[in-house]
């Protein structure tokens, strides 16, 4: 192993403070180390002064250091930085400005690393030179005396080769048996070997454009950049070209490929079609894109698991570019609680890598004969059986196929048994616990027997003026700090608000029987971050770093590692349902997502089995011998089994709340939690805000807008800026008047394809930053009259599809008075259809929830207009 007084010298060459000063005026770098005594760190280099801390603030990033273990830390730069002792056997790891890959050991002298600033990966002649030193015969003899290194090689042509360093010979050959392993090198392709050890490695040809990473004796991992050959430097080049070409929007703006992606799974066919600029401009991406064409591609006869309905996945204009956030896309189709539309958002990486891809927008219309999973591959899509996967729990297909296709830069989308058996309520989960949830989406999916979709991207996403869009960046970090959740998210996630919100009135508890849950404290982030200490599990482009992967303490899930469940996973498995053990609740939330259900619906499913039993409704007879008792966290467990299995009692339940209330009958429909549409809300309980209530009573998409709770210009000029204000909870007239002033902006957010947790900055900075993207010149006013529009079209979705105004309601549990609590003796039932009448009115929208003629005219939706017979 190389290590010692070398890594020193390299490490300080590089941050010298002549070094530092060629860098930005201030750089955070951040250290994550692993194991036992781990944490994450900061090494600041500011004006060339270095200073050693520890922090959660860490902005700007601009380069990460991974560590193996806690015990690997080093003295990166002598004399300059204090409290740091050990050693290290890793590999580093650096991105940003300093962009390279480099070894522990004897690498590039202070020369090279002057051109790291400037030139980016150290390349060339000098890798090979450190190759050599690394491998030639005295070195190897200082190794075991027989060494196996292993290349494994992925893309055509691709496979397992060997590198045998025995006393010293060097011989490569090919072969399975594989013993002592002692190194792995992973190539990005087929094309990317070269010649690791000059003249002493013979059948070895090509060039590198990948990483190469070894573990064992060797220990480095090295930077490969250019060609080494003539004949591969041009064969690059050539390619290269080719990719720059690719990467340019064919939209003749910046944030867009200008492509739908069209897949008929009925035929197995794949075509590629073009998008217009005056659509996207109208509809931007997200939400609003997928309402639209949904609303152009199918009738109102097309019900959710009819083959002719779509399932079209959207990204944003700032999907995979390096805007705040921009990891998220949607899922838009007929859903299947309410059968009407449905938009439904995840983060993670999947809108990024699709976007990456080449991709806009990708339609699913027909239903496969034999179950398929669609992989796209930079601007290459191929329809693959998967045959292999069905049954396999969403984590289970998300290992499978990154492990098929041989790449861990796979963001998989895909389906659990919940959405093969076509539950009502099945989601669509990708990057392990981020979920497309609501309504129904899985069940789609499943419907047309397409089990996932796999997509890698490398192209870059054209934008108009990089310089701006790069201010703009760093301006909306500033300010997404100094938001609602900026406060709140990067330290404590989402559970950060369950103590405000038990305190505030609107905690479910025990299917909203009761507000007294003095265990209320075990759930909140506080004691929950401190009893796990999990790790940081950030989704693309975002520094609050808010998912953390937790390692459970007791119970049937001890020792396994899942993701923290957020607020909504947390309460619906803790106090929704009378549980009290926090292990518990974040086990159930783990089965719930991998088996691949709704959070929301699940609570409510819950709460009604539960109180149905304690109340008589149902018999242990019934339920197949589970004792649905408050607490039982053992039998809720089997029911969401028996549920994603439609085994069982678990067929009934699978079909949501409000259809199984409707089943069981009795007084279950009264104390059932749903909204008149068909699907459950959110996991509040809404009698203590209202908000949240009338919110997904309104909601045309099967969920409420992005929840930022950001500025909204001018726009609350004609209610009153106080409309907002939490002191105006229980106003009827403000909360109605507020939501359909602040849905205008949410709604725009979600055409984006960024995150809500980050997207609660001032209006004009958001409407700027698409303009850098776009090269539009667009107001924030603007991007509140898209927001406008597309609720409007998504109303008239649902109207087409039979809504009417008696769909905006809700059960009965969720117009009676709180017994106890904050909201103790306040109900929103007496002032629930004034509220409507608020609402339908600041919309532009008749009594009866229909667009005004002047509405649609001022949106420029006249066709709509004559479409639903509205003069």
């Amino acid at each position: 192993m190389v290590t010692g007084q070398d890594s020193i010298d390299f490490m300080t060459s590089v941050f010298s403070k002549e070094q530092a000063l060629k860098l930005k005026k201030r750089v955070v770098i951040t250290y994550n180390v692993a194991g036992p005594g781990g944490g994450t760190w900061q090494l600041i280099v500011d004006n060339g002064e270095f200073e050693f801390q520890t922090g959660d603030e860490i902005s700007p990033v601009t380069a990460t250091v991974n560590y193996r273990d806690a015990d690997c830390f080093y003295k990166l730069v002598t004399g300059e930085m204090s409290g740091v002792k050990g050693y290290a056997t890793g590999a580093i790891k650096f991105e940003g400005p300093v962009n390279i890959l480099v070894s522990l050991g004897k690498v590039f002298s202070p020369k090279n690393a002057k051109k790291i600033k400037k030139e980016g990966p150290v390349t060339g002649q000098d890798s090979i030179d450190f190759m050599t030193s690394v491998f030639d015969k005295e070195q190897a003899l200082k190794l075991k005396k027989r060494t196996v290194i292993t290349y494994i090689v992925n893309g055509p042509g691709g496979g397992t080769w060997q590198l045998v360093v025995d006393n010293g010979k060097f011989n490569f050959q090919t072969g399975d048996e594989i013993s002592p392993v002692t190194a792995t090198v992973i190539y990005r392709d087929a094309d990317c070997f070269y010649k690791l050890v000059a003249g002493e490695m013979s059948g070895v040809k090509g060039y590198a454009t990948g990483a190469i990473k070894f573990e064992g004796p060797a220990n480095v991992l090295v930077s490969l950049g250019k060609v080494f050959s003539p004949k591969a430097k041009k064969k690059k080049d050539k390619a290269k070209k080719k990719r720059r070409a690719r990467g340019k929007s064919k939209a003749g703006l910046g944030g867009y490929w200008g492509k739908i992606l069209r897949v008929d799974l009925t035929n197995e066919t794949i075509t590629e079609e073009k998008l217009d600029e005056e659509l996207l401009k109208a509809y931007v991406g997200g939400t609003g894109l997928g309402v639209k064409l949904l609303y152009d591609e199918i009738t109102a006869d097309v019900l959710w698991d009819d083959p002719k309905n779509r399932l079209i996945y959207t990204t944003g204009p700032l999907s995979g570019t390096t805007a705040p956030g921009s990891g998220l896309y949607a899922v838009s189709t007929r859903g299947t609680l309410t059968n009407m539309f449905v938009a439904s958002h995840a983060n993670g990486f999947f809108g990024a890598r699709m976007k990456k891809a080449g991709f806009d927008v990708i339609i699913f219309q027909g239903e496969a004969k034999k179950w398929l999973y669609l992989y796209l591959n930079d601007g290459v899509a191929e329809l693959r059986d998967a045959s292999h996967l069905v049954g396999k729990n969403a984590w289970e297909t998300e290992d499978a196929i990154i492990e098929e296709l041989d790449n861990k830069k796979v963001s998989v989308s895909c389906i659990g048994p919940a959405g093969e058996n076509l539950v009502k309520y099945a989601g669509i989960c990708n990057d392990k616990g981020h979920i497309c949830s609501t309504n129904g989406v899985g069940a789609v999916m499943g419907s047309k027997k397409l089990k996932a979709v796999a997509v890698n991207g490398t192209l870059k996403v054209p934008i108009n003026d990089e310089e701006l869009f790069r201010e703009l960046v760093k301006e909306w970090w500033e300010e997404a700090y100094e938001t609602m959740w900026g406060f709140m998210i990067p330290s404590l996630g989402t559970n950060g608000q369950v103590a405000s919100i038990y305190e505030g009135g609107f905690l479910p508890i025990k299917n909203l029987t009761t507000n007294i849950f003095p265990e209320y404290k075990t759930f909140n982030a506080d004691h929950m971050r401190d009893y796990y200490k999990g790790k940081p599990r950030p989704c693309y482009a975002c520094r609050f770093n808010h998912i953390h992967t937790i390692k459970l303490k007791s119970g049937p899930g001890k020792g396994k590692l899942v993701e923290e469940a957020e607020y909504e996973g947390t309460t619906a498995f803790a106090s929704q349902i009378g549980n009290t053990d926090l292990d518990a609740s974040q086990w159930l939330n783990h089965i719930n997502d991998t088996l691949g259900m709704d959070a929301k619906e699940q609570a409510f499913v819950l709460g009604l089995a539960f109180e149905c039993y304690e109340k008589g409704l149902l018999t242990k007879d019934d339920t197949d011998g589970l004792e649905l008792t408050w607490g039982n966290t053992d039998a809720a467990e089997k029911l969401m089994h028996k549920i994603a299995l439609r085994d069982g009692i678990g067929d009934l339940f699978a079909e949501g709340v409000y259809r199984t209330a409707q089943k069981i009958g009795g007084d279950a429909p009264n104390f059932a939690v749903y909204t008149h549409k068909g699907n459950a809300p959110h996991v509040h309980d809404g009698r203590g805000m209202w908000s949240i209530a009338f919110s997904m009573a309104v909601s045309d998409m099967g969920s409420i807008p992005a929840g930022d709770m950001g500025d909204v210009g001018d726009l609350l000029d004609t209610i009153g800026a106080d409309a907002l204000d939490p002191a105006q909870a229980f106003s009827g007239e403000m909360v109605a008047k507020g939501q359909a002033i602040s849905g205008r902006r949410g709604h725009f957010v979600d055409c984006l394809g960024i995150c809500m947790f980050i997207a609660g900055v001032q209006f004009t900075t958001i409407a700027r930053m698409l303009n850098s993207v776009t090269g539009w010149e667009y107001t924030w006013l603007d991007c509140a009259t898209v927001g406008e529009r597309v609720m409007n079209m998504m109303r008239a979705f649902n109207i087409r599809c039979g809504m009417t105004r008696e769909h905006n309601s809700v059960s009965p549990r969720l117009k009676q008075a709180p017994t106890e609590g904050r909201a103790k003796g306040i109900t929103i039932g007496p002032e629930w259809d004034q509220m409507i009448d608020y609402y339908y009115e600041t919309m532009g929208w008749d009594m009866d929830g229909k667009p005004l003629p002047k509405t649609l005219k001022k949106l420029g939706l006249q066709d709509v207009a004559k479409d639903l017979e509205i003069s």
